[in-house]
């Protein structure tokens, strides 16, 4: 009879046990449905490439470009790239005809082994050199409206209206909910109190073109793009004291040689366009105007 009682005790114990662990199965399982919800419009942003070191497989590389083009995500957005080596068949022909790009190494091979590690030199070099040609470069002879040259943004987008952005936020809680929000870091041009007060002068283009037409003789000695760049850094520096005289002749400075147009960071910092941007501001900013 004790007996009995014990293992009528453990069954009971066993099936609440279980059926504890049953709802917590099904709660994590409706959880999970439910954040899949989130965003259900969202669309696939991500671009990516698939690398395929290849060697004389022209009987199957064919079918396997093939069956990645079906892949369940938007074509443009990736690309499928063949890197050959030392193939003595078809390979490279059946590949393109197949719809994937080819990439030579531009040195000899012996295996797959020295394709795959050329493709990680590569990708070591694509971020520096996309940096130093748009973010360290071009970023500083667009100087339209500054706010919009910084790292990680696209002068192309001026703004978007409510919807969008409202949009933008449900895409982001839906795919990337513990991203971090970061308006200034150690690699932004200008922080985003700057950009913000620069930002502004797109509401008032009309004053500001009749501003700078007023103000152009004050630096007539210097390149246009650096002149457009120079008064939209005063203007987002400004305070209630006027400018910051050291400061917007520090960021101005080097941010003229970054364009390279007559001038290079960091070796011609004194060449003649420097130091008619300090000369210039130094003129300014004790200027009684």
């Amino acid at each position: 009879m004790f007996l009995a009682d014990i293992l009528t005790a453990a069954t009971v114990v066993i099936s609440v046990v279980l059926s504890v662990y049953s709802f917590y199965s099904i709660g994590l399982a409706l959880v999970s449905l439910l954040k899949g919800r989130r965003n259900p419009d969202a669309a696939p942003r991500a671009r990516f490439a698939v690398l395929i070191a290849a060697r004389n497989e022209e009987a199957v590389i064919g079918q396997l470009v093939e069956s990645l083009t079906r892949q369940h995500y938007p074509r443009d957005l990736f690309d499928i790239i063949v890197i050959p080596n030392n193939c003595t068949d078809r390979t490279r022909h059946v590949a393109e005809q197949a719809g994937a790009r080819i990439l030579m190494c531009p040195f000899p091979v012996r295996s797959k082994g020295d394709v795959l590690n050329f493709v990680m030199k590569f990708q070591q070099l694509s971020g520096p050199v996309m940096a130093k040609g748009v973010e360290d470069t071009a970023f500083y002879r667009w100087t339209h409206l500054v706010s919009l040259n910084e790292v990680g943004g696209s002068p192309r987008d001026w703004g978007v209206n409510p919807d969008q952005f409202h949009r933008w936020c449900a895409q982001m809680a839906g795919e990337w909910p513990a991203t971090m929000t970061c308006g200034t870091t150690h690699d932004t041009k200008r922080s985003e109190d700057v950009r913000n007060r620069i930002a502004v002068i797109s509401q008032y283009a009309r004053q500001w073109r009749a501003l700078l037409t007023k103000l152009a003789p004050l630096l007539s000695n210097v390149e246009g793009h650096t002149e457009n760049l120079f008064w939209q850094i005063l203007a987002g520096t400004w305070t209630a004291d006027g400018p910051i005289e050291r400061d917007t002749k520090c960021a101005v400075t080097p941010s003229a040689s970054c364009s390279k147009r007559s001038s290079a960071w960091p070796r011609n910092i004194r060449s003649g366009p420097s130091r008619a941007i300090a000369v210039s501001h130094i003129s300014i900013c004790s200027s009684p105007r």
